[in-house]
Protein backbone atom coordinates (compact mmCIF):
# COMPACT_ATOMS: atom_id res chain seq x y z
CA UNK A 1 0.00 0.00 0.00
CA UNK A 2 1.39 3.09 -0.89
CA UNK A 3 1.93 6.13 1.44
CA UNK A 4 -0.72 8.32 -0.04
CA UNK A 5 -3.12 5.35 0.82
CA UNK A 6 -2.23 4.78 4.60
CA UNK A 7 -2.72 8.30 5.43
CA UNK A 8 -6.04 8.32 3.22
CA UNK A 9 -7.16 5.32 5.04
CA UNK A 10 -6.87 7.19 8.69
CA UNK A 11 -10.13 7.61 10.43
CA UNK A 12 -10.68 10.99 11.68
CA UNK A 13 -9.45 10.82 15.12
CA UNK A 14 -6.21 9.23 13.68
CA UNK A 15 -5.63 12.38 11.12
CA UNK A 16 -5.95 14.57 14.21
CA UNK A 17 -3.22 12.50 16.27
CA UNK A 18 -1.26 12.43 12.41
CA UNK A 19 -1.15 16.02 12.52
CA UNK A 20 0.17 16.74 15.58
CA UNK A 21 3.37 14.57 14.94
CA UNK A 22 6.86 16.40 14.77
CA UNK A 23 9.47 13.26 13.96
CA UNK A 24 9.86 10.98 11.37
CA UNK A 25 10.48 8.93 14.55
CA UNK A 26 7.09 10.03 15.97
CA UNK A 27 5.51 9.20 12.70
CA UNK A 28 6.92 5.97 12.63
CA UNK A 29 5.72 4.96 15.95
CA UNK A 30 2.45 6.06 15.13
CA UNK A 31 2.25 4.09 12.31
CA UNK A 32 3.89 1.09 13.89
CA UNK A 33 0.45 1.33 16.73
CA UNK A 34 -2.05 1.31 14.09
CA UNK A 35 -0.35 -1.99 12.39
CA UNK A 36 1.07 -0.23 9.48
CA UNK A 37 5.07 -0.26 8.81
CA UNK A 38 6.60 2.96 7.38
CA UNK A 39 10.11 2.79 5.22
CA UNK A 40 12.50 5.80 6.28
CA UNK A 41 11.86 7.59 3.05
CA UNK A 42 8.11 7.16 3.59
CA UNK A 43 8.43 8.53 7.29
CA UNK A 44 9.95 11.88 5.74
CA UNK A 45 7.25 12.27 3.15
CA UNK A 46 4.61 11.95 5.87
CA UNK A 47 6.28 14.73 7.33
CA UNK A 48 5.90 16.85 4.41
CA UNK A 49 2.22 16.05 4.26
CA UNK A 50 1.81 17.42 8.27
CA UNK A 51 4.21 20.05 7.22
CA UNK A 52 2.69 21.63 4.37
CA UNK A 53 -1.24 20.66 5.45
CA UNK A 54 -1.68 18.85 2.27
CA UNK A 55 -3.41 15.29 3.64
CA UNK A 56 -4.76 13.00 1.19
CA UNK A 57 -8.68 12.60 1.09
CA UNK A 58 -9.89 9.48 2.36
CA UNK A 59 -12.58 7.91 0.59
CA UNK A 60 -15.40 10.13 2.47
CA UNK A 61 -14.09 13.21 1.74
CA UNK A 62 -13.35 12.64 -2.03
CA UNK A 63 -16.98 11.08 -2.34
CA UNK A 64 -18.09 14.59 -0.70
CA UNK A 65 -15.53 16.65 -3.37
CA UNK A 66 -16.59 14.80 -6.22
CA UNK A 67 -21.09 14.97 -5.21
CA UNK A 68 -20.78 11.56 -4.85
CA UNK A 69 -21.57 11.84 -0.89
CA UNK A 70 -24.70 11.90 0.89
Amino acid sequence: MSLYKKIASLTPEQRVQFNELKTAEQVGDFFSVINMELSEEEKERALTFINTGALPLNDDELNNVTGRGE
